[in-house]
């Protein structure tokens, strides 16, 4: 299971470093120039999403395993 974890960090870690790699500095600038993108994606992600997943959570009855995995996921 330890293993898993580290694998799905660095997979993780190098897909966002590919991303990032791949964008262009005028791309990289244009968040700057438009912060409000990256506030409504932060919320999303760091907000809505665990939000979500915990709604889910208390809806549906779900082996602890799912609901791990889903926590993960989230």
């Amino acid at each position: 299971m330890q293993l898993l974890l580290i694998f799905t960090s660095i997979t993780v870690f190098v897909l966002m470093l590919k991303i990032g790699t791949n964008r262009s500095p005028a791309q990289l600038i244009s968040l700057w120039r438009h912060p409000e993108r990256v506030a409504v994606s932060l919320l999303a992600v760091l907000v809505v999403v665990p939000a979500v997943f915990l709604v889910v959570i208390g809806l549906v009855p779900l082996p602890a395993e799912a609901a791990v995995a889903l926590a993960l996921l989230a």
